[in-house]
């Protein structure tokens, strides 16, 4: 028994001189950091040493000594290995983290004697702002997984457990971290990581348009519609003057059949931004879908009125005229056909044409009022502006 336990002793004792000599190896004037770690790492696989803080503080140490080697060529105007600086510097926190654990853990009467602690917890602090440098590093190599960890790993320091109970200053720069965190996570691409990033923004008051767009967007890559159209609503609700939300609502619930949604977020819309024509416009498409379209025609106009310059509710009006045209021409008597289509169809598209005209005169990428223009004066056997929309079509 007591040489089995001498055996023991005389374990630990070997594993300890190697970490001893590691730590001596960082006191050198060039460091060998490849035999420091090679060192530590037979120490933290071995039975006898691989619960030691000490162990791990070591590792921690030599990380944060081959960090700072690089970093003071920086300081000196040199030029520093910043993948192998950085590398270094995110090395640490998992060393750390796993030897304050291990140094807070109370002794058989109970009692906590720290030996590393106070002096990790310094250098962790000292450290957290190179963690952002070391993500605008990774960030503009395009690295982007990297970026992530960095950004990631400055945001959480403070809630380290290491840190528990203890202050930070008030970190103005926390909430743009935050943001470029969420965004290294959507370019990886790792839409849920990005989600759960933007998501951590919300009611922050920061760059809301950019976050809750950005969060919806994660979302629709993620397939969650439920999430999706919570964050449209969140939005709208904080941001009732930014068109997004709303126009992407009433899309989605056009999308979806659900006309009684969207006109109640179009109505809402208008209520904030009369001057909108574009609502408007989106509302007369609305009611015309919804087989209102007498309701259709006056909101149409009211875009018009709004906005005398909003193609798109010039040709919406001239095409509500012209459908009412072709139901019309379709149902006319064969036999009374050229006295009827001069009665009933023959104004629709009169009353149709100028708004054509005017939807091609304001936005020429505007086909297919040509073709509807086209098909009318043919019809009316107007044949000179037949000729010349059929010369604007073939241009």
């Amino acid at each position: 028994m007591s040489a089995a336990l001498l055996l023991v002793a005389t374990g630990g004792f070997a594993q300890e001189k190697l970490v001893n000599k590691a730590l001596t190896e960082l006191k050198s004037e060039k460091p060998d950091f490849n035999e420091a770690k090679s060192l530590v790492k037979t120490a933290m696989e071995n039975e006898l040493s691989k619960d030691l803080a000490k162990t791990w503080y070591a590792a921690g140490m030599i990380e944060n000594k081959q960090f700072e080697a690089e970093r003071n060529k920086q300081i000196l105007g040199q030029k520093p290995d910043e993948e192998k600086m950085y590398g270094a510097l995110f090395n640490t926190i998992s060393f750390f983290e796993k030897a304050v654990v291990l140094d807070m853990q109370p002794d058989v009467k109970g009692k906590v004697k720290s030996k590393y602690a106070k002096e990790i917890k310094n250098t962790v602090r000292g450290n957290q702002l190179y963690f952002y440098n070391a993500g605008g590093y990774f960030w503009d190599k395009k690295d982007y997984p990297n970026a992530y960890n960095m950004f990631k790993t400055y945001a959480a320091i403070p809630q380290l457990e290491m840190f528990k109970g203890e202050t930070f200053p008030v970190d103005t720069n926390l909430n743009t971290i935050q943001f470029y965190t969420a965004i290294a996570a959507s370019q990886i691409p790792n839409h849920k990581l990005a989600a759960e990033e933007y998501a951590k923004l919300k009611g922050t008051g920061y760059k809301p348009n950019e976050v809750y767009q950005y969060l919806a967007y994660e979302y629709q890559q993620l397939g969650d519609t439920v999430a999706y159209e919570q964050v449209l609503v969140d939005g709208a609700k904080e941001m009732p003057n930014e068109p997004f939300f709303v126009q992407t609502l009433i899309n989605l619930y056009i999308n979806r059949s659900q006309y009684d949604d969207a006109v109640v977020y179009l109505e809402n819309a208008i209520k904030q931004d009369p001057s909108n024509a574009q609502f408007y416009d989106v509302k007369g498409r609305l009611l015309e879908s919804m087989k209102q379209v007498d309701e259709a025609i006056e909101s149409f106009k009211k875009a018009i009125e709004v906005n005398s310059e909003y193609a798109e509710a010039y040709a919406d009006l001239g095409r509500v005229y012209y459908n009412r045209a072709i139901d019309v021409d379709n149902g006319l008597n064969q036999k009374t056909y050229d006295k009827e289509f001069d009665e009933k169809v023959k104004p629709l598209y009169l009353e149709a044409i100028p708004h054509f005209e005017k939807a091609y005169a304001l936005n020429n990428q505007e086909r297919n009022s040509l073709v509807a223009l086209r098909q009318m004066y043919y019809k009316l056997k107007m044949y000179k502006d037949y000729e010349r929309i059929e010369a604007e079509m073939n241009k």
